[in-house]
């Protein structure tokens, strides 16, 4: 996967989270901590995204990682341990899948292309 597709991706992955954060505050009152880690991971992932577009792959592989994880650890963690499984919302369930799915994409290798040989 070229690192444009890993832009692309992040982006998505960015207004999915921060959407998330948004929902969470306009279904439920007192949601304003979900508001602001939506609009911080969020700015994370987008900060990754901008930096996968700019071509610059270590910096964007660790920004991506770090928001990936922590939102996808914070999911797990409030979905899982704390509430259980029974009383996990919707949303965190979406996120956690749409979370695992970006870090499968981003360990995959970046495309190379394929040598060509010449018929001299």
């Amino acid at each position: 996967m070229s690192n444009k597709y890993k832009a692309v991706m992040m982006a998505i992955y960015a207004l999915v989270v921060i959407g998330s954060g948004i929902y969470r505050i306009v279904s439920q009152d007192g949601g304003t901590t979900g508001l602001y880690f939506g609009l911080v991971m969020g700015g994370i992932a987008a900060a990754g995204s901008l930096l996968f577009w700019l071509n610059q792959p270590p910096l964007a592989y660790l920004d991506s990682f770090l928001a990936v994880s922590l939102v996808g650890g914070w999911f797990c963690y409030e979905s899982f341990v704390k509430k259980g499984i029974a009383q996990a919302e919707p949303r965190q369930l979406i996120v956690i899948v749409i979370t695992f799915v970006v870090l499968i994409l981003l360990i995959l290798p970046p495309k190379v292309p394929a040598e060509r040989s010449s018929s001299t």
